[in-house]
């Protein structure tokens, strides 16, 4: 695609809302519904956005997290003005893979989920060390919801390039089923199954084993569907499956590091024998968290 389009797309849509030096934000807000929500949500919640340099979160983003969050300011990189400025030089001798390799890209979208996760994340004793664990993988697993199922919105060729530029993950290949799990399911089960997925994965569980399968379907309430809606419950238990593709080592080591700088210190050992589904605050957290996307 030319550059010159994907810039003149991003420019024509910029809003009250939209960062002008983020490149393709303008197009996300308009276009992707959860992308939207999370960005309203950020605003509502007192979140500011700054491409002023942020050396510390350029250098080791995954060590500024609480620095973020506590002064709800968000850091992102104009990566706007240089593809101005490749645009004025080339112009339409010029086409998005030219640059696409080598683009800085912005992590605003998982950065905001976890600014909205903590605005009414419920832990229970802050004090107590699985309680801020369990408020730590809890917004984790509201990010890595949100940006999987983000990708149900990207219907074509530059929703799909803005939306890999703005994201860690984009599993565009899950489209289809997350849309067909939706449509069948609705947003909300689909929702809650997914990051109740997502916080097993990041509690280091290999899979759901079936008696936290049917405690997850329960807390979804899936598990008033029919018999006959077998095939339904097959596909969500599939997509539910992607939850447990996530890196091992980000896993393991990204959030034992994260553990360390909020004076967590727990074993693996220690983080699996823990009955996530047995929290209160699991359950106050995905009542927070639907009204989000509620219209």
């Amino acid at each position: 695609m030319k550059l010159t389009r994907l810039l003149e797309l991003h420019r024509q849509n910029l809003g009250a809302q939209d960062l002008a030096g983020n490149f393709g934000d303008s197009i996300l807000v308009r276009n992707n519904l959860i992308y939207r929500k999370i960005r309203a949500s950020s605003l509502q919640a007192g979140f500011t956005f700054s491409c002023e340099p942020n050396t510390a979160y350029i250098a080791l983003p995954f060590a500024q997290l609480e620095n973020i969050l506590a002064s709800k300011n968000i850091p992102y990189v104009n990566n706007v003005t240089v593809i101005e400025k490749v645009v004025a030089q080339l112009k339409d001798d010029v086409v998005w893979d030219d640059i696409s390799d080598g683009l800085r890209k912005n992590f605003v979208f998982h950065e905001s989920c976890h600014a909205v996760a903590r605005s009414f994340a419920s832990p229970g004793n802050a004090e107590a060390i699985k309680s801020k664990a369990l408020r730590i993988l809890m917004e984790e697993s509201f990010a890595n919801t949100c940006e999987f199922l983000a990708v149900a919105d990207a219907e074509d060729a530059s929703h799909r390039i803005f939306f890999e530029l703005n994201s860690y993950t984009a599993l565009f290949e899950e489209k289809t089923n997350i849309k067909n799990a939706i449509r069948d399911c609705g947003f909300d089960c689909v929702f809650k199954i997914m990051w109740l997925a997502y916080l097993h994965s990041n509690y280091l569980h290999a899979h759901l084993d079936e008696k936290q399968w049917h405690r997850c379907l329960a807390i979804a309430g899936a598990d008033s569907l029919p018999a006959s809606q077998s095939k339904v419950l097959k596909a969500l238990k599939a997509i539910s499956k992607i939850a447990f593709t996530l890196d091992p080592r980000f896993r393991l080591v990204t959030t034992r590091f994260h553990f360390k700088l909020n004076g967590i210190s727990m074993s693996p050992q220690e983080i699996l024998n823990f009955d996530i589904l047995a929290e209160d605050s699991i359950h106050n957290f995905l009542s927070s968290a639907f009204q989000v996307f509620a219209d």
